[in-house]
């Protein structure tokens, strides 16, 4: 039992709360005008990691006359001025859990921190903005093991 109580305690309400309120602070100005949103689930796993959050920041799709749905026009030049302040003061408050891959280059294995519109982008490229400005952004996906 006490195996068990540990693992489910990696995540809480509080923690929750708290890194919500982080989130929506450090973006209100990209989530205040509703085109974009952000939704933090709790995550837990015995293997590799106990606990996270599985944080997404999306952009709304409209739906349209036929039912199918469709996302507005949105690039990297568009919410680059928000999301890499964000970003930075996320890294240097929180841990997050990279997600390990092959570089197409060379084929050596990638800490890669956030998916992004489906690929998966390292640190350094976005702290320094080497995305390209024309990128379409849709999606931001990353993992929050805790707070440092």
């Amino acid at each position: 039992m006490k195996y068990l109580r540990r693992i489910f305690e990696e995540v809480n309400q509080n923690e929750y709360e708290q890194l919500k309120d982080f989130c929506e602070m450090y973006l209100a100005y990209l989530l205040d005008n509703g085109d974009w949103r952000i939704d933090i689930a709790m995550r837990t796993e015995v293997y590799p990691h106990t606990g996270f959050y599985d944080c997404m920041i999306w952009r709304r799709f409209e739906t349209n006359a036929d039912g199918s749905h469709s996302y507005p026009n949105a690039t990297w030049d568009d919410i680059s001025d928000y999301f890499i302040p964000f970003f930075k003061v996320l890294t240097d408050n929180y841990e997050l859990i990279p997600r390990v891959s092959r570089s197409m280059a060379d084929g050596s294995l990638v800490d890669n921190l956030v998916t992004f519109s489906g690929a998966n982008v390292p640190k350094e490229k976005i702290l320094n903005d080497l995305i390209p400005g024309n990128q379409p952004a849709r999606k931001i996906g990353f993992k929050i093991k805790r707070k440092i």
